[in-house]
């Protein structure tokens, strides 16, 4: 008997949760959309949208859903953003840390300038980001660290300054890193090698000086490694040699032993 009514209390209980997120779930929806939609905004008008090659629904009242380059998920949440190649300007605005549910963020080959604000580093679920070929100045935030569920961070081909943030180390599930074509100048930290993961990493084209720390050894999954036109010592690892592509400074460095 008790135990049918401790089944009886849970049923009720379970019945009272999901009315409680039928109720809920358009006001979240509507919440969603209304943060998304201001962030959206405020990107618009900060990279010159009114410019853009294709900004089809942009500022409109349609679903962002609708808007090009948006792609939101049931909650409403814009999830991908992805305006690549489409000639935009300006700067990338603070806001764009609102976009909490943000999986993909690609604005790629534009003509962006500015710093790359902290604020990206809120964007917890990011797993893209994309915003090589750029004119983006300014050190690499530390806040880029915090994206621990990143595959794929590109910021090639602008004019970064400053040495390279430490704290990308956390960055664990990275397949890709691309730092390329910079001004980043001082010695690789350590806390790179705990990329283990790294099949692509691009570090050339750089002023990079000192040694190529020990920890690298741990990178037995690279299969392209750039690190030409740097100033860098010390000895490389001897598995560097099956990559399918190794810079060319390597082969002038002793291989290192146990």
């Amino acid at each position: 008997m008790q135990r049918c009514m401790v089944c009886i209390l849970a049923a009720w209980c379970l019945s009272l949760l999901l009315v409680g997120c039928e109720q809920l779930t358009p006001a979240m929806q509507a919440r969603n959309e209304a943060r998304d939609r201001a962030a959206l905004v405020a990107l618009y008008h900060a990279m010159h949208g009114d410019h853009w090659t294709t900004r089809d629904f942009w500022l409109s009242e349609r679903p962002l859903e609708e808007w090009w380059g948006v792609t939101t998920n049931v909650l409403g949440c814009v999830t991908e953003l992805d305006l690549s190649n489409n000639g935009l300007w300006g700067t990338i605005p603070p806001e764009v840390g609102q976009l909490r549910c943000l999986h993909k963020l690609d604005l790629s080959v534009n003509f962006l300038a500015g710093e790359i604000p902290a604020e990206l580093g809120q964007l917890g679920n990011l797993t893209w980001l994309d915003l090589n070929d750029n004119r983006l100045t300014g050190e690499i935030s530390p806040a880029l660290g915090q994206l621990v569920r990143l595959h794929l961070l590109d910021l090639t081909n602008n004019e970064l300054s400053g040495r390279i943030p430490p704290e990308l180390g956390n960055l664990v599930d990275l397949r890709l890193l691309g730092l390329g074509s910079n001004h980043l100048v001082l010695e690789l930290p350590s806390p790179l090698g705990q990329l283990v993961n790294l099949v692509w990493l691009d570090l050339g084209g750089n002023r990079l000086t000192g040694e190529i720390p020990p920890t690298f050894d741990q990178l037995t999954e690279l299969k392209l490694l750039f690190l030409e036109g740097n100033d860098l010592g010390g000895c490389a690892p001897t598995y560097w040699e099956r990559t399918i592509y190794v810079g060319y400074v390597l082969w002038d460095m002793p291989r290192c032993t146990p």
